[in-house]
């Protein structure tokens, strides 16, 4: 069977992925380390990181009473106002998060001899959908900060906390690993259980995300889809030009890429982007 790793498509995304990945020790070794591993392994450790910050799409901004009535609420209501105008809008709004989610980079040479991502792991910072959010942009910050579940398509605004929260204070930290556990707790049906990991979500035993896990079985799976089922990027994607567009173009220059977390081709030469929900698709030559 082919192995997609060797395919030149395939190359030019693991490449992609790595440039935009913060590494340590950054040299040429680290990066060869990277280039070498199968294309899901960089997808997951890619997406590990991308979770960090928050995906640009409108959201529906929800906030309960108990939080709107609280005084850091009203204190600090017109900054919060205008973040909200941001999440509906679907504006960028990763500039509001810690210095930490920004510049927190992967250990190589960790992970190279255990497998293990706890370096790259923050239980507060990397929580499984929730977030801290200051309410102004960097490089300002703000003694208060929101805490919030984000999916995509809710940003539902738990918390209103002190931003000392996040200096390490045991008491502190175990007051919100509760306050996180009771929130869950009312988001599960009856009969359901939180099955634990840093703030609430699930991890696996290389302090990784199962969801980036999932995503890098479904990523690989798509890839080998279209390179090896449905003979090659270049084929497929004139087939979905057909499939969609009812046309296809003499020429194409398809790429992969990942956008915010999804895998897409992207046709350089028409200028056309082809989204994840469509790359699944048996599509024959």
């Amino acid at each position: 069977m082919t192995d997609i790793n060797k395919l030149k498509s395939v190359k030019k995304l693991k490449e992609r992925l790595v440039l935009h990945l913060p590494y340590a020790p950054n040299n040429r070794e680290s990066k060869e380390y990277l280039l070498s591993l199968d294309v899901g392994d960089v997808v997951h450790i890619y997406d590990f990181w991308r979770k960090r910050l928050i995906e640009p799409r409108p959201r529906e901004v929800v906030v309960s009473c108990r939080v709107r009535n609280s005084g850091a609420y009203i204190r600090n209501k017109s900054k919060i106002e205008e973040l909200f105008k941001r999440v509906r809008s679907g504006l960028d709004i990763s500039g509001y998060l810690s210095n930490k989610a920004h510049k927190a980079t992967f250990d190589v040479d960790e992970f190279r001899n255990s497998g293990s991502f706890n370096s790259f792991r923050d239980d507060i910072l990397i929580c499984e959908g929730f977030y801290h959010i200051h309410l102004e942009e960097r490089p300002n910050r703000t003694d208060e900060v929101l805490i919030v579940y984000i999916t995509p398509r809710l940003f539902e605004v738990v918390q209103v906390a002190k931003h000392n929260l996040f200096d390490k204070d045991p008491a502190a930290l175990l007051e919100y690993r509760e306050f996180v556990k009771d929130f869950l707790r009312s988001k599960i049906p009856a009969g359901g259980v939180i099955i634990g990991g840093a703030g609430g979500g699930i991890q696996n035993l290389a302090g990784s995300s199962i969801e980036s896990t999932f995503r890098q079985i479904k990523v690989r799976k798509i890839i080998q889809n279209v390179e090896i089922n449905n003979g090659g990027i270049d084929t497929y994607v004139k087939c979905l030009y057909r499939y969609f567009e009812e046309r296809a173009p003499k020429y194409v220059k398809p790429e992969w890429q990942i956008v915010n977390r999804e895998l897409v081709i992207y046709d350089k030469k028409n200028n056309t982007m082809f989204n994840e929900d469509r790359l699944s698709l048996a599509l024959a030559p």
